[in-house]
């Protein structure tokens, strides 16, 4: 099952290795979270949605085995999110930014995993944009005065 899931998590760091190789705006602060926010909404547009399914199956099984085998699959999710977190806190976003993107990234997987019914795609597309905006800090040219004032 953790090779399972270690596949999963492999297929989904290539999804995000490519979006981030695709940047449009490679020299701003947020890439990492650009480029993960593309993966996720670009798999949940595809028909290959349901590797949230498998990865939701696998943890609901090792989960219902308890003990061990739930304590090894904690950990071992846990190993793989490091290096995600790692690079997300040092891709130039503030705490609040980046928690904003996990947290409603997070909330759609869940959803997803749980099968829950989605938004339609225009619903889901607003959100990839928001949330790219989020990701994307504006240009100085663009803050206003007050905003300089206070970086």
């Amino acid at each position: 099952m953790l090779a399972l899931l270690d596949y999963q998590h492999q297929t989904m760091e290539v999804r995000v290795k490519e979006a981030y190789e695709r940047d449009p705006q490679p020299d701003l602060p947020g890439r990492h979270h650009r480029a993960l926010i593309r993966a996720m909404f670009r798999l949940l547009d595809s028909d290959d949605s349901s590797q949230f399914s498998i990865i939701g199956g696998i943890a609901v099984q090792l989960m219902a085995t308890g003990g061990q085998c739930h304590q090894a699959l904690q950990e071992h999710f846990c190993y793989k999110m490091e290096s995600w977190e790692g690079r997300m806190s040092q891709d130039g976003l503030s705490t609040l930014q980046s928690w904003l993107i996990h947290c409603a990234l997070d909330g759609i997987i869940t959803h997803q995993i749980m099968h829950q019914k989605l938004p339609d795609r225009s619903i889901l597309g607003a959100m990839r944009d928001h949330l790219l905006d989020l990701a994307t800090p504006k240009s100085a040219s663009q803050s206003s005065p007050n905003q300089r004032e206070t970086e």
